[in-house]
C-alpha cells in the first residue's frame, strides 16, 4: 500500500498575523490662526473590526481506516501529579499506531484522531502539551522522509545512525527525544557493536571484549526476552542430548519440566503420544499396502486395493498427508 505524507504550512497565515497592526483611534487637535476660535476636530472611534471565529476544531471521521479496522489501540497517556503530560516510549507507540495509517488519510486526519484518542483521559493543559509534542514528531518524521527522499541518507550504518541522531535531536532535543528515541537507538548501536566483532580481522580477544561489552550494555528486559525466546531450543538441544544418550520418557519428561514448565512439558508429552500414534499407524498401513502389492498382479486390481486401503485407514484431511509422505519417500501411488 502506498503511505504518503500530505501536509500544508501555515507560514503564509502566520506572516500575515505577525504583520497585522491594531489601528489606534485617538482625539487630534487641529491648530488655528490666534485670531480664530480654536476649532476641535473629534475622530469617532469606529467600532472594531469582529474577529473571526476560531475554526470547530477538526473532528476525525468516525469509521477507522481499513488497516486500522479491528485492531487494538497500542500505546498510551501519562499524566504526573500535577496533570501534566510525561512524554513516554508509549506516547511514540500511539502516536505511531495511528501514523501506522498514513496513505489511507492524511496527516491532519491522523492528528485528530490521535487528539480525540487521547482528550478524554487529558486535561485541556495536557492535551495541549500533547499537540506539541505531536507536531514537533510529524516535523521529525517530514525531515526524515525528505532527506530519504532525496538520497541524502549514508550507505554506511554508523554514518547513518549519526544522522538520524543529529536530525531527532534538532526537532525532537532533550529528555523529550530521549523518551522516543534513546532505547531505539541504543539497541541499533549494539548491533553495529555487534557487527564489528564479526568483521574480518578482528583477533579473538578483540571479539570477545567487544562481545562483553555489548552483553553489559544490553538493557536487562532485552536479555531476559532473548533468554526467554531460547528457552525452547535450549530444552530441545538438552533433549536431543538425552536422547542420544538413551534417557527414558520419564527423564525427558523431567527435563522438559525444569526448563520449560510442567504445563508445557505435559503439552509435548501429549505431542509425543500422537506423533508416536500417527507413526504407528503410517508404520501398519505402509506393511499392508506392501502385502497388497505382492498380491495382486494387474496393475488396476492392485490400485483399487490399495485404495481402499487408505480410505479405510485414514481420514480425508489425513489421506492427503499419506500421498504427500508416500510421493517424498518414493512409494508408487
Amino acid at each position: 500500500m502506498s503511505r504518503r505524507i500530505r501536509w500544508t504550512t501555515g507560514a503564509a497565515l502566520a506572516l500575515a498575523l505577525a504583520l497585522a497592526v491594531p489601528v489606534l483611534w485617538h482625539v487630534r487637535a487641529r491648530p488655528a490662526s490666534p485670531s480664530a476660535p480654536v476649532a476641535v476636530e473629534v475622530t469617532r472611534p469606529q467600532p472594531a473590526p469582529r474577529r473571526p471565529r476560531a475554526p470547530a476544531p477538526r473532528l476525525p471521521p468516525p469509521a477507522l481506516p481499513a488497516s486500522l479496522a479491528g485492531t487494538e489501540m497500542d500505546g498510551d497517556v501519562e499524566v504526573d501529579r500535577e496533570g501534566n503530560l510525561v512524554v513516554t516510549l508509549e506516547l511514540r507507540r500511539l502516536f505511531d499506531y495511528f501514523l501506522g495509517a498514513l496513505g489511507e488519510e492524511d496527516e491532519a486526519t491522523i492528528r485528530a484522531r490521535i487528539a480525540a484518542a487521547a482528550s478524554a483521559r487529558l486535561s485541556a493543559r495536557a492535551a495541549a502539551q500533547l499537540a506539541g509534542v505531536l507536531d514537533r514528531y510529524l516535523a521529525l518524521r517530514r525531515a526524515l522522509r525528505a532527506l530519504a527522499g532525496r538520497g541524502d541518507v549514508p550507505e554506511d550504518l554508523g554514518d547513518r545512525l549519526a544522522l538520524l541522531h543529529r536530525v531527532r535531536r534538532e526537532h525532537m532535543p532533550g529528555a523529550e527525544g530521549d523518551a522516543f528515541f534513546a532505547e531505539d537507538e541504543q539497541l541499533v548501536d549494539l548491533a553495529l557493536q555487534r557487527r564489528r566483532a564479526a568483521e574480518p580481522g578482528v583477533s579473538g580477544a578483540e571479539q570477545q571484549r567487544l562481545a562483553d561489552d555489548v552483553e553489559a550494555r544490553t538493557p536487562p528486559a532485552l536479555r531476559a526476552a532473548r533468554a526467554e525466546a531460547q528457552r525452547p531450543l535450549r530444552a530441545f538441544q538438552r533433549e536431543q542430548e538425552l536422547r542420544a544418550a538413551g534417557a527414558s520418557a520419564a527423564q525427558i519428561e523431567s527435563s522438559r519440566a525444569d526448563m520449560l514448565g510442567a504445563e508445557a512439558a505435559g503439552r509435548l508429552s501429549v505431542l509425543d503420544r500422537q506423533r508416536d500414534e500417527w507413526a504407528a499407524r503410517l508404520a501398519s498401513y505402509r506393511a499392508r499396502r506392501t502385502e497388497l502389492e505382492r498380491s495382486f498382479s494387474d496393475p488396476a486390481q492392485r490400485a483399487r486395493a490399495i485404495s481402499a486401503l487408505v480410505e479405510r485407514s485414514f481420514t480425508p484431511p489425513e489421506r492427503v498427508r499419506v500421498e504427500a509422505l508416500d510421493r517424498r519417500d518414493g512409494i508408487a501411488p
